[in-house]
């Protein structure tokens, strides 16, 4: 059956709508709204996550995206996420693919993309998601700065931890060797930092640690820097370094200053 063209469109979702999850708002091809964006551009991107409802064609676009890239003499694969799952890259792929993928590797300068379809049925919350990850970048590993890698998802499906996961994946990607990122599981007593970078000999650690500052008063953001990161994580010799990485979703519009009761906006309540 032929695939018809949907010139599908694209764009950014807001805060609330990840946070309150609802059906998203279908942008027509005509609209000539800020941020509304092709295939084309998508393309150009290292690591995107698609959010789409169910039934609302992921797997077929992405298939021809696929395709078309293939067509134009570039390296890409389509890769179901429940396979990868329980199976090395390797074994996913039809024997063509395996040999294409084989010869990508060690190509060094040709760009590859990646689609990732089925997410929603992996659900996120048992930890697969990491998993799956986990099998593509050492299936890649050393070839992430040259890999673009598209992830289908529900709205519904994305969650925060699967997002400090992205996170400390795209450190990695830029490490380009210089050091090891690994992502720690959530634990009770939150005595582990969301992120830690480790020199290539494991004598010397870094902490990230990352917070939602709109859940936060200042004077929580600051006992947590003080008690969590410094007097937690930076405790070990080894650990020479931290971070308390705060991120802005808008929904909090100030913050009361501790000492003199003066309404801060974000920017300057971090000052």
């Amino acid at each position: 059956m032929p695939c018809i063209e949907l010139d599908r469109r694209f764009r950014e979702p807001a805060d609330e709508e990840l946070e309150d999850v609802g059906p998203f708002g279908f942008v027509n091809s005509h609209d000539l709204l800020p941020g509304v964006f092709g295939w084309p551009k998508l393309l150009t991107y290292r690591r995107v996550i698609l959010l789409a409802e169910a039934g609302s064609g992921k797997t077929e676009e992405m298939t021809q995206q696929k395709k078309k890239l293939v067509e134009a003499g570039k390296f890409a694969l389509f890769i179901p996420l429940e396979s990868l799952n329980s199976e090395r890259l390797n074994e996913c792929l039809s024997p063509k693919d395996e040999r294409k993928f084989e010869t990508w590797k060690p190509d060094g300068q040709m760009p590859g993309w990646f689609f990732l379809d089925a997410l929603d049925e992996l659900k996120l919350t048992e930890g697969k998601f990491r998993r799956t990850l986990n099998r593509l970048s050492r299936a890649i590993d050393g070839h992430l700065h040259r890999a673009h890698v598209i992830i289908s998802c529900r709205p519904s499906d994305w969650r925060r931890e699967e997002d400090l996961y992205a996170l400390a994946w795209r450190i990695r990607d830029k490490a380009k060797g210089a050091y090891r990122v690994t992502r720690e599981e959530e634990v009770a007593d939150q005595k582990r930092p969301d992120i830690r970078l480790w020199t290539i000999n494991k004598d010397h650690k870094a902490a990230v640690e990352v917070k939602i500052a709109d859940k936060y008063s200042l004077n929580e953001l600051e006992k947590a820097l003080r008690d969590q990161l410094a007097g937690q994580y930076l405790r070990p010799s080894y650990c020479k370094a931290g971070c308390l990485l705060l991120t802005y979703h808008g929904r909090k519009l100030y913050w009361q200053c501790p000492k003199t009761g003066k309404r801060l906006s974000f920017s300057e309540g971090v000052a």
